[in-house]
């Protein structure tokens, strides 16, 4: 780890430790412009609960440190690339993917996530103490029966997580309007992995086999972006249905399988670039592109900047 990190680190870790009231509840972590771009938003609630909001797109691969004061529960939501964490002590490596989410304890500790060169990073994550999960009285709530698990985000949370990042009221209406986003959140995070909320039921439910097969098919997918499996192909891979592998796939990633794939493309080929300094037209075709002319205006779309300014930049850089 060199100098600059250590201290990217210990102002992380200062900041995450920071009283609330000290600095507005809204208070925001910005990457240092020499590391890349983004940042983490931290909002504090009420008793403790706090919500930090994670974007991010470093130039170099960097572990970041942050301590928790526990004990708590931790939620943890990816809506980007996956990420991985490791705990100190322990050295137990904790990983989620695409649109998926973890709850679990945590006491006092140092975690150290590890997040690579040129790929956007999109996530959240929530602390609640265990006497503020009890006061709900919920049996499914009580610290001492709750059970760590893993389970598919859905469009309802993803919703309210973006709703809980444009709330542009203050004072006690605010403070009711984050109490019932946090208890929506929760009650969707204990309902039953990918299934769908009462009043819901278009959507249906997603079983624990579903969920299984909606992974083995975004594996898939992660394997093979520059040469995907039609569709058809993809739902008889993975014993599903066309009809649900489109609506559980969207239900759980956030995402039609199209616009992953795109996804994928778009982040593979900007790393390629930033970070392997190729040419456009390798990157075009190595991400699938035969024509790098329509590599380059998806590209546009994706970050609204061309594929041959990034390389440029990167040149110059190594001047």
């Amino acid at each position: 780890m060199n100098e600059s990190t250590r201290q990217l680190n210990t102002r992380l870790r200062a900041w995450m430790e920071e009283a609330p009231g000290r600095t507005p509840d809204r208070s925001y972590f910005a990457v240092p412009e020499e590391l890349g771009v983004g940042g983490c938003r931290r909002i504090d609630m009420s008793d403790g609960v706090q919500l930090h909001l994670n974007t991010m797109c470093l130039n170099q691969s960097l572990c970041l440190e942050g301590r928790t004061r526990g004990p708590v529960w931790m939620l943890a939501c990816c809506m980007a690339e996956s990420i991985q964490w490791t705990q100190e002590g322990s050295g137990r490596l904790h990983r989620i993917g695409t649109g998926e989410c973890k709850l679990y304890p945590l006491q006092d500790m140092t975690e150290r996530s590890l997040f690579e060169a040129g790929i956007r990073y999109t996530g959240a994550s929530l602390t609640i103490r265990p006497e503020r999960l009890a006061a709900y009285g919920a049996p499914e709530l009580d610290p001492s029966r709750l059970q760590p698990h893993s389970f598919g985000m859905t469009a309802d949370m993803r919703l309210i997580l973006e709703q809980v990042a444009g709330c542009a009221m203050t004072g006690r209406l605010r403070e009711m309007y984050l109490e019932a986003k946090l208890s929506e959140m929760l009650a969707l995070s204990l309902a039953g992995p990918g299934r769908a909320v009462a009043g819901h039921g278009a959507r249906g439910e997603l079983s624990r086999t579903d969920l299984a097969r909606l992974q083995e098919a975004r594996d898939i997918l992660d394997a093979r972006f520059a040469a995907p499996p039609g569709l058809a192909e993809l739902a008889r891979s993975v014993q599903l249905n066309e009809y649900k592998l489109k609506r559980g796939f969207k239900q759980v990633f956030g995402k039609p399988v199209y616009a992953y794939v795109l996804d994928k493309r778009m982040m593979a080929a900007r790393r390629m670039l930033e970070v392997e300094g190729v040419t456009v037209r390798e990157a075009a075709e190595r991400v699938g592109y035969a024509n790098s002319q329509h590599f380059s205006r998806a590209f546009q779309r994706a970050f609204h900047c061309n594929p041959s300014s990034l390389r440029t930049e990167r040149i110059i850089g190594l001047r």
